[in-house]
């Protein structure tokens, strides 16, 4: 007999993408949180889509710079999207181990800051 994997990837994680210098919020989605790298997307709040990958790191590199009180239950994630207005969103992650991503920061090659909550 062939056995068939029952397993199922969890449904996307959306968050909010919040713009620092205007009053802008927007949509930030990763795929599968439970994978070591997934799928990740935005919408600005123009409207701009931006899609790309979100990654985990070694927590002590990444973790620490968004979170200073993360500890052991806790590792980090590094997304970047691409986006149609040929902007570039570079984000650092905090991930709950077993769980889901809390919160992040990203930026743009402009200068552009946003802070991400799920």
């Amino acid at each position: 007999m062939l056995a068939v994997s029952t397993a199922c990837a969890p449904p996307p994680q959306e968050g909010r993408l919040y713009r620092h210098d205007v009053a802008a919020v927007s949509r930030f989605t990763i795929e599968n949180t439970s994978a070591a790298s997934a799928n990740a997307s935005a919408e600005l709040a123009d409207g701009t889509r931006c899609e790309g990958r979100v990654s985990r790191t070694d927590r002590a590199d990444n973790a620490r710079s968004v979170d200073s009180d993360s500890d052991a239950t806790t590792d980090a994630g590094v997304a970047v999207l691409v986006c149609r207005s040929n902007a570039v969103l570079r984000c650092r992650l905090v991930h709950r181990i077993a769980e889901t991503y809390a919160f992040g920061e990203c930026a743009d090659q402009y200068g552009v800051r946003y802070t991400v909550v799920f």
